[in-house]
């Protein structure tokens, strides 16, 4: 089971919206605070931190008014712009694997032979030649009549 005031440094660290060294001095400096106001801080249960220091989140708004202001939003435009990027490189990984699958069933359906093979054979070369003049006919020549 973790410390009470280990827990409650937990809860108040969510709350602060700064960088990780100035999370980390802050809670550095909060735990120091709590060590001294309960001298036996390992049997201190939450409640009784709570009543001294105020709720977590409470706290974590006292501790960010300590930060300068333009800290704060800093951290925040940073925040905002690492997840603009992963989001990014999440869709580009998304559109690149798409991408592949397709273009491996594009490969797959072109070198694939298909059910029926029809056969083909060349077309007979007929030579037509035009009709001579009737003038050009020779004359017909009829058989006997017996």
């Amino acid at each position: 089971m973790a410390l009470a005031y280990i827990t409650y440094l937990k809860q108040v660290k969510q709350g602060l919206c700064c960088s990780r060294a100035e999370q980390k001095h802050l809670l550095t400096a909060l735990e120091e605070e709590i060590l001294d106001t309960f001298p036996d801080a390992d049997h201190a249960s939450l409640a009784q931190i709570e009543e001294q220091f105020g709720p977590p989140v409470l706290m974590a708004q006292e501790l960010l008014q300590v930060l300068p202001d333009d800290a704060a939003a800093n951290t925040a435009k940073k925040r905002m712009r690492k997840m603009c990027l992963m989001f990014s490189l999440g869709l580009l990984a998304v559109v690149l694997i798409a991408g592949g699958i397709i273009y491996r069933e594009h490969i797959k359906a072109e070198n694939t032979p298909p059910d029926v093979i029809i056969l083909t054979q060349p077309p007979e070369i007929i030579v037509v030649t035009p009709k001579p003049p009737v003038s050009e006919l020779p004359p017909a020549s009829f058989p006997p009549e017996e």
